[in-house]
């Protein structure tokens, strides 16, 4: 995934071959964007109010049946596609998240 602007890239690669396979635009790159930390439904729709919430889950399932996000069975949704080109100031964010995810972890 490459975001730039109000646009996201989905990008593919498969056998050392890269592809594009599609271009979110306007509401529907904010919502993928949105959902990449794992989102329960009603916090999807509190933060898209102004969509409807069967608008908003046909979407959701349409990323789900192509692969692209994942939905627990609580009804979580997670956007799969990797950034590749994060901005600089997420690399504090995700160094802290996995120092604190493996502070948790119990070793034997």
């Amino acid at each position: 995934m490459l975001a730039q602007g109000n646009e996201v890239h989905l990008i593919e690669e498969m056998e050392g071959e890269v592809r594009e396979i599609e271009t979110l635009t306007g509401l529907a790159a904010e919502l993928y964007l949105y959902c990449d930390v794992c989102r329960d439904f009603d916090e999807i729709c509190k933060a898209f109010p102004g969509i409807a919430k069967q608008a908003l889950r046909f979407r959701l399932e349409g990323w789900v049946s192509r692969r692209w996000m994942c939905r627990s069975i609580s009804d979580c949704y997670l956007a799969l596609a990797v950034d590749l080109a994060p901005p600089a100031s997420h690399f504090p964010v995700v160094a802290d998240r996995f120092e604190e995810t493996l502070s948790t972890v119990k070793t034997n």
